[in-house]
């Protein structure tokens, strides 16, 4: 379990610990001494651990495509997964060249399917119209979907409960 640390007297302590002697091995024990002791000055430098209780900021990370996880709007909550499209800019690299742009079915109600690249046709997730980021979120129970933008931060779901054998039998009956 992490807990908070004296940043000085821990560098202090480092400190005590170096080793006066020149041999290879002392050499070797020091250079690893301060390097902890930089990590004490620089705390920045070193990447945070996220727990899996900590709301992630959509401007630090987004999460798998498939993985439903906790969404926060403003004071909502919700259950969902985040859907991926393509943004304006990758549209433009597709029709310019740049980048690939895959052939893929479409659909019009009355018509037969037919063949489009990709950057000819607009889906929910894609940076297009009201929606100002290249994704959306799709909620895990109900026809809702949001915006991309509307969403600030996210966070795993939960571990469901271990329930043993026994439990899971009694909570039957």
């Amino acid at each position: 379990m992490a807990r908070a640390i004296d940043g000085e007297a821990a560098y202090q302590f480092l400190t005590d610990q170096l080793v006066k002697e020149t041999g290879a091995f002392s050499k070797g024990v020091n250079k690893g001494l301060n390097i902890a002791r930089s990590a004490i000055r620089n705390p920045d430098a070193i990447p945070a651990i996220v727990q899996p209780n900590e709301w992630i900021s959509v401007s630090d990370k987004l999460p798998e495509e498939k993985e439903y996880v906790l969404i926060a709007m403003h004071d909502v909550i919700e259950v969902a997964r985040i859907e991926k499209g393509i943004s304006q800019e990758e549209r433009r690299k597709m029709k310019s060249g740049e980048i690939p742009d895959a052939e893929e079915f479409g659909y019009e109600p009355g018509k037969p399917p037919f063949v489009v690249k990709r950057s000819d046709s607009i889906k929910a997730a894609d940076q297009e119209g009201n929606n100002l980021v290249p994704y959306i979120w799709r909620a895990r129970s109900g026809p809702m979907e949001w915006f991309g933008q509307y969403v600030t931060h996210w966070m795993s779901l939960p571990e469901p409960p271990k329930k043993g054998k026994e439990e899971m039998k009694d909570a039957s009956n």
